[in-house]
């Protein structure tokens, strides 16, 4: 009799589990393996298995786990490459319809590329006279006019006049401190008349440090969101005057799109903040519009897939974004501009979002007049500007960012990045599903 009970227990588990794999959003993939995916698919888990217990289970180790947080991973030293990663990476994946232009490449490539730049110019809103200066200012990079005005002052001077601008070369190669990535916060600085070698290399660090969430022993690490998004939202000013600049800027591009196609992605819609209205010429004149920059962008997409002609890439689009702290007035502005582009490259133009960290900024609610007027403006020049919002990207349960999920579907969104409130509303996941 309890031997029968057990096994009828058994079975019911079985038969609740298969029932439950139904549903899973896996279970056709998993279903309809050919031989050799099915083989894959072995291959694979036994490589992610290897890996959970030489890496995530390693005896003795109680600090590393499956799933702690990214910034504690690689001070771990855990972000070099593994054989998973590796095999991830080969993977054809198909289309990225959620990234941000300006975070997408390398930033190694953006510096080597300013290396290279006569005009490039540095500066800050403090001196970089002692080693704590180097995190607490605010740097900014930018190319000039030739012939522009440049302090003659070292930035690493205590009498330097902050907001003036400084040679970028003369500033990396007469960097005064150590390593970033093993400064000593005692450490004083070496004096101006550092190894050029060396304190190009020093440089390097500190501005890579800057436009990265790389851990380095002179700055904390981060434990919460606040954090990671403060040092986050720095990263962007801190590039933006090395894309801005017009032979970067192309060349980014094209870099961007390399970059995907090595990692197995064929076709991107790519987030352009149009929020500064103009960059940098090759002249250096400060007045490269945006109707340029998506020429320059469709430049780089022809010329990429001219290039690479195995199939790996197909081609790339733009889903024009501003900042949501603008207020409305500014925000029609936009619009227009999006609309005005739109007009000009129809096939390019694919989206609308307001992009920044939601929770301190402004919600969907604030541009609800605006952005009915945007659609409304939308069919009378037979238009298709669909918005793609971030929405629900936070911790919070009913807070104006948690509530942006209810804007953004009634305003009919395409997609949502990131949804990550969206499993506390069942009638809102239920339409998501609908709308797939």
């Amino acid at each position: 009799m309890a031997s029968t009970a057990v096994e009828a227990h058994l079975q019911a588990v079985e038969a609740l589990k298969a029932k439950e794999a139904a549903l899973r959003y896996d279970h056709a993939a998993l279903s309809n393996m050919s031989a050799d995916e099915a083989r894959a698919n072995t291959i694979f888990t036994r490589l992610r298995d290897a890996e959970v217990q030489s890496t995530w289970e390693k005896e003795g180790d109680l600090d590393t786990f499956a799933g702690m947080d990214f910034y504690g991973a690689k001070k771990a030293g855990l972000g070099q490459p593994s054989e998973v990663w590796n095999t991830v990476q080969r993977m054809p994946k198909g289309a990225l319809l959620h990234c941000h232009f300006d975070g997408t490449v390398d930033t190694k490539f953006l510096l080597e590329h300013a290396k290279k730049t006569p005009n490039m110019a540095m500066k800050t809103d403090i001196p970089l006279s002692t080693p704590e200066s180097l995190w607490k200012a605010t740097v900014e990079f930018l190319v000039l006019p030739e012939g522009a005005e440049r302090s003659k002052i070292s930035i690493y001077s205590k009498d330097y006049v902050p907001g003036t601008w400084v040679s970028f070369q003369d500033a990396r190669e007469s960097f005064p401190y150590p390593y970033p990535y093993s400064l000593d916060a005692q450490t004083k600085p070496n004096g101006d008349n550092a190894h050029s070698a060396d304190a190009g290399l020093g440089f390097d660090a500190f501005a890579h440090a800057l436009m990265t969430l790389t851990p380095h022993q002179a700055v904390p690490a981060i434990t919460n969101s606040k954090q990671a998004w403060a040092k986050f939202q720095s990263t962007f000013g801190v590039i933006a005057g090395l894309i801005g600049y017009e032979p970067t800027l192309k060349a980014y591009t094209k870099e961007l799109l390399r970059s995907h196609a090595r990692d197995g992605i064929s076709y991107t819609e790519t987030r352009i903040n149009f929020l500064t209205k103009f960059m940098v010429r090759k002249d250096g004149t400060p007045d490269l519009n945006h109707e340029e920059w998506v020429r320059i962008f469709i430049e780089a997409v022809n010329e990429v897939k001219s290039e690479i002609n195995d199939g790996s890439f197909v081609d790339a689009k733009i889903i024009y974004t501003t900042v949501r702290f603008i207020d409305n007035e500014k925000l029609r502005w936009y619009l227009e501009d999006c609309i005005m582009l739109k007009k000009k490259f129809p096939e390019w133009i694919v989206g609308f979002d307001l992009v920044g960290h939601e929770d301190p900024l402004l919600p969907l609610k604030v541009y609800i007049p605006e952005l009915l007027r945007f659609q409304q403006r939308c069919k009378e020049e037979g238009l298709e500007i669909p918005f793609v919002f971030h929405a629900g990207e936070t911790l919070e349960d009913g807070g104006d960012t948690d509530l942006n999920l209810y804007d953004a579907l009634l305003l009919d969104t395409k997609r949502i990045g990131h949804g990550v409130s969206l499993a506390r509303h069942p009638i809102l996941t239920d339409m998501v599903k609908e709308r797939d």
